[in-house]
């Protein structure tokens, strides 16, 4: 019986570890997102979008395709400050999607339906960030739209 416990402790012991460690990479993995999302907002136009740099991809260039297997370096992706507890400081790419002009109306769910007076540029944005150790990976996925 106490070989029983011991053997069950041990179990939920590797579980608590998983899932903190799943929790810290999806944790840095939103940390790569929210610095995406500020790069964004403190850009005064989308000219850094002409051509493909260091985790920026134009309306053009095709992202990488499989974004697990793929080697998130320099080359395509951007690197944020090293974290805490994090094995891997997290990374992110932007990849240009669309422009909408000023004929076109702006509905995305949850903000308001208005007349563009300005374009508008769709983005979407990816982060990836390993965990404390190299067994948890969390790859997010979002869209940002941003006028100019």
């Amino acid at each position: 019986r106490q070989r029983q416990m011991c053997i069950r402790d041990r179990v939920e012991e590797k579980i608590s570890g998983a899932l903190r460690n799943s929790n810290l990479s999806f944790q840095a993995a939103e940390t790569g997102v929210r610095a995406a999302e500020a790069f964004l907002d403190n850009l005064a136009d989308d000219s850094a979008f002409l051509s493909t740099q260091e985790g920026l991809y134009s309306l053009a260039d095709e992202e990488p395709n499989n974004l697990f297997t793929i080697n998130w370096d320099n080359g395509n992706s951007s690197k944020l400050a090293k974290l805490e507890g994090i094995l891997e400081s997290p990374r992110y790419m932007i990849k240009k999607l669309e422009e909408l002009k000023t004929e076109r109306a702006l509905n995305i769910t949850g903000y308001e339906t208005s007349a563009n007076t300005q374009t508008t540029v769709i983005f979407r944005i990816t982060a990836r960030s390993m965990g404390g150790n190299n067994t948890a990976q969390t790859i997010l996925r979002t869209h940002y739209a941003k006028r100019f």
